[in-house]
């Protein structure tokens, strides 16, 4: 079991399986664009494994402006429409986790309801 690593309250952290790190790496840098922090976080497993991704996750801050929030909906739909079946995701879906919960993420997720 991988221990998810400890990200402040006012953050959202998503995840990609399959995604290579040069994605998570793009959205990051766009996220931060828009001013929020931003954080790839690795896999933590002690065995490497070529056919596994080897992110965790991206964690990155809340936009506090509604015109932000909207901004980052749209930037985070365009990575999924984009890139949502990687080559070896083997059918898992992404998912995104707020705290300790975690949102499966399905094709049309709506996240102005998140935010």
């Amino acid at each position: 079991m991988i221990v998810p690593p400890l990200v402040p309250t006012d953050w959202i952290r998503v995840q990609f399986p399959g995604w290579p790190l040069a994605i998570y790496r793009e959205l990051a840098t766009h996220l931060r664009q828009l001013g929020m922090q931003t954080e790839v976080f690795l896999r933590t497993t002690p065995d490497f494994n070529y056919l596994l991704d080897q992110v965790e996750s991206l964690g990155f801050t809340v936009p506090k402006e509604r015109q932000v929030r909207d901004h980052t909906a749209g930037i985070l739909q365009y990575y999924i429409d984009r890139y949502w079946e990687a080559p070896i995701s083997k059918g898992q879906n992404p998912s995104i986790l707020i705290g300790t919960e975690v949102i499966p993420w399905k094709r049309g997720f709506d996240w102005q309801a998140l935010f």
